[in-house]
């Protein structure tokens, strides 16, 4: 699948399969997914975290020397992967929707092999088509004892035979190189984190390719790296699925309907241009009930665990203590987006309530009004959560438009 063959469809699933859905019918333009879908890897690799903005000086880092294997030290995973159990890797036959977890057992691959001595691999296409031959020249500790694979790549067309001839000029090991199919999908996935990863790299790396013998030129390698990839937690699918722009041009200077708060527009001749399908969802919000509940902060001063998604990674547990922001933290009279959740399972006493950055978070007590937190958990269903539009209204009660909800944001 050539950079330029990719599909929007294709586009849309890459970045879904990280957990990052936009709407179906978003008219973001291509440009924009693939800057989302750079952003989802950067976070999952924990480039920040880890680097910063600064270039990465490979030769200051230091020689892997911790205690646990590769393959140990790279695996990420979630709470409900842990009781639920992952997949085998599906390869060529994995769909769309698969590609980012197909992406982090094809790095379990790699780190296992890794651990067995084994440094060449060769990620395969359909009938062997393609395929993308990764050396791995080192292993380094990027911080945290976080795995860092320093490696050189190429991108290899044409038939078996062809492909055959690149790895015996590259003087591949063909006993013990490592063969993992992918699909088209995610080797479009993988070259975007690779080139990436490049663009990364400190002049002063290409002295640990002299040191190995690699002469990038002549065998036309490219120099990268791979970090382990973790499941993306609430906050950072927030981050990457908001500001989608003008609900018709994508324009990023857009403001919020006034009338229902669900769309967004960056101006007049907009606004008029799409209310033919708008209106109904408009009409329905302000036409809406407003109903009026307090919520109860948590004990003053008392700090509370940080929320933990079944979702997110379990590598860096939520295991600092943080305080919440109340009630008192709502601007006044303010409409914002609020999640509320239920606990996981059972008949709960009491919801959560937090907006997207958890600046705001409190809790609603199924005693302090019970008609009213049974019909949202009715309307919650299965799903034990929803996003509704609140305003406070005083020093400690809140509205809610409970019947009408936005789309689902997925943070």
């Amino acid at each position: 699948m050539a950079e330029d063959k990719i599909l929007r469809e294709d586009l849309y699933f890459l970045l879904g399969s990280t957990g990052a859905i936009l709407p179906p019918a978003t008219k973001i333009a291509d440009d924009g997914i693939r800057k989302r879908i750079v952003q989802a890897f950067d976070i999952s690799q924990e480039i920040a975290l880890l680097f910063g903005a600064a270039p990465i000086d490979t030769p200051k880092l230091l020689p892997w020397s911790n205690s646990k294997t590769i393959y140990a030290a790279t695996r990420r995973g979630s709470l409900m992967e842990h009781f639920t159990g992952t997949m085998p890797k599906k390869g060529v036959h994995s769909a769309q929707w698969e590609t980012f977890q197909e992406m982090r057992q094809t790095l379990d691959c790699i780190a296992f092999g890794i651990d067995s001595r084994v440094r060449d691999f060769l990620l395969v296409g359909p009938q062997n088509h393609w395929a993308v031959f990764v050396r791995v020249l080192d292993v380094r500790n990027a911080k945290d004892h976080v795995p860092f694979l320093f490696l050189v790549y190429k991108e290899l067309q044409g038939p078996v035979s062809s492909i055959q001839d690149e790895l015996a000029n590259l003087k591949a090991d063909q006993e013990s190189i490592v063969r993992v199919s992918i699909s088209a999908l995610e080797r479009y996935a993988w070259l975007t984190v690779l080139r990436r990863n490049t663009q990364r790299l400190s002049p002063g790396t290409h002295d640990l390719l002299e040191e190995s013998g690699h002469n990038l030129k002549t065998l036309h390698l490219n120099v990268s790296f791979m970090l382990p990839l973790s499941p993306l937690s609430m906050e950072s699918i927030g981050r990457i699925t908001k500001d989608t722009g003008c609900d018709v041009c994508q324009k990023q200077d857009a403001n919020i309907c006034v009338g229902c708060r669900s769309a967004q527009y960056c101006g007049k001749e907009c606004q008029q241009k799409d209310w033919p399908r708008h209106k109904a969802a408009c009409k329905a919000v302000r036409g809406a009930a407003w109903r009026t509940f307090t919520p109860a902060d948590f004990p003053s001063g008392v700090p509370i665990r940080q929320m933990f998604n079944t979702r997110e990674s379990l590598h860096r547990p939520p295991d600092k203590l943080v305080s919440a922001g109340g009630a008192a933290s709502a601007e006044l009279g303010k409409l914002f987006l609020v999640k509320f959740q239920l606990g996981m399972v059972g008949r709960s006493s009491h919801m959560l309530m937090y907006d997207r950055t958890r600046a705001f978070m409190t809790q609603w007590w199924r005693a302090s009004d019970p008609n009213l937190f049974n019909e949202a958990e009715r309307i919650m269903g299965d799903r034990r959560k929803f996003y509704r539009w609140v305003k406070r209204i005083s020093e400690t009660q809140f509205e809610i438009c409970l019947e009408n909800g936005p789309e689902d944001p997925g943070w």
